[in-house]
């Protein structure tokens, strides 16, 4: 298959992408660290408490991610749509960015039971514990599905992971559809996708299990993949030059988009009797996708609001450690808690608050060391492994 027709080649790297995947990683783990601060029940008559749901909107930085994993991902599908290795090239460099530090991630899984470790330190069992979820999902990123069949978001700690289910999920999926639909059709099928999400998660409304219902509209990919498809459309849009030109012509009417999606994402917050109720769950993720995927391209064309401080250095900074941090932030605040107070993660006190704040650093510390000294050696290993032009006889191998 030759390459896809009328698209441009890819753009270059811009750096915003990384503040706001920084930004994405900070919102989630703030969400997680300070949920307390932002509830009425903790702080009964705080000058915040109308504004507490738009308070508590850090969630929706995993609905950021999606988006962008859809824009990049599927952007670089799109540039080598005719590659004879894309496949293997694709999924060789995937699995160098996701299963080393997911798998470091899981050891505990492995090494508590093996050796009674959790027997003899009781904390250090419960740290390890999965809950109603069965620990072999996780390897395979089933999670998602076992959370939403057990109607339990399972331990705390690894609870995250179920977004790292539903992106693997989804990059089974994209290749294939980039690969062999038709470069004429694709656009309107990816239109297609991001239409049927909201149907995936009414349908899900038929759950008679409260639990069951919410996780199968918030942690199953065909509920979700909305906002990874509408990623896709924005890679696809800024490589075709009949709607690059459309887009840049109308940058006025771009960023009308984007006010408008961020002052709906503000209204669900602050008027919403839950960020989780039934009509954030059905309309509201793909008001979210909308929103960033929007930013996105307003960021690409030169017109999105604070463009410039996404590209400072720390939220860059933010954004290229944002893996690990997303996946070691809840442990290490539980490993903090107990070994320094002897229980579970809280924030009820100045004490709490200052283990919190210990809690942030030691992550970010950790999230550092591993992408200086794990993650970039090995990204740059399987960079090594190049996509053939469209139409050569051979599979070259590394370069």
């Amino acid at each position: 298959m030759g390459p896809t027709p009328n698209l441009a080649p890819a753009p270059a790297r811009i750096p915003y992408l990384d503040g706001l995947r920084g930004l994405a990683v900070l919102m989630v783990v703030a969400d997680h660290f300070l949920q307390n601060l932002f509830y009425p029940a903790a702080h009964p008559g705080s000058w915040y408490i109308p504004f507490h749901h738009l308070l508590d909107l850090g969630w929706i930085g995993v609905d950021l991610f999606f988006v962008l994993s859809g824009f990049l991902l599927g952007g670089i599908l799109l540039d080598h749509r005719g590659a004879p290795n894309l496949f293997p090239v694709f999924y060789l460099r995937r699995a160098a960015r996701i299963l080393p530090v997911y798998f470091v991630f899981l050891l505990p899984l492995l090494i508590v039971p093996l050796t009674g470790l959790g027997r003899q330190i009781p904390a250090l069992g419960k740290l390890v514990d999965t809950g109603a979820i069965p620990a072999w999902t996780y390897p395979l990123f089933l999670q998602n599905i076992a959370m939403t069949v057990q109607a339990s978001w399972g331990e705390a700690w690894i609870a995250p992971t179920w977004s790292l289910a539903v992106e693997e999920q989804f990059y089974l999926l994209l290749p294939l559809l980039v690969r062999f639909v038709p470069a004429a059709r694709l656009p309107g099928l990816l239109v297609g996708f991001v239409l049927a999400a909201p149907v995936v998660r009414v349908a899900c409304l038929a759950f008679e299990n409260a639990t069951r219902e919410e996780l199968a509209a918030y942690a199953l990919l065909p509920a979700r993949w909305d906002s990874l498809f509408l990623g896709v459309l924005a890679a696809w849009a800024i490589r075709d030059p009949r709607w690059r030109q459309r887009l840049q012509e109308n940058s006025g009417r771009l960023r009308t988009v984007l006010a408008v999606a961020f002052a709906v994402t503000a209204g669900f917050a602050i008027f919403a009797p839950s960020l989780h109720d039934r009509f954030t769950h059905t309309v509201g993720f793909s008001v979210f996708g909308v929103l960033f995927a929007t930013a996105i391209l307003c960021g690409h064309f030169g017109i999105l609001p604070g463009a410039r401080w996404f590209e400072g250095a720390v939220l860059r900074f933010f954004g290229r450690i944002s893996y690990a941090l997303y996946l070691c932030h809840i442990p290490v605040s539980c490993v903090v808690f107990y070994a320094l107070v002897g229980r579970a993660r809280s924030l009820n006190n100045a004490t709490d608050l200052a283990l919190i704040a210990l809690s942030f650093v030691v992550s970010v510390a950790a999230a550092a060391i591993s992408w200086r000294w794990f993650e970039r050696p090995i990204l740059a290993w399987a960079q090594r492994w190049r996509y053939a032009p469209a139409g050569s006889p051979a599979l070259p191998g590394r370069q």
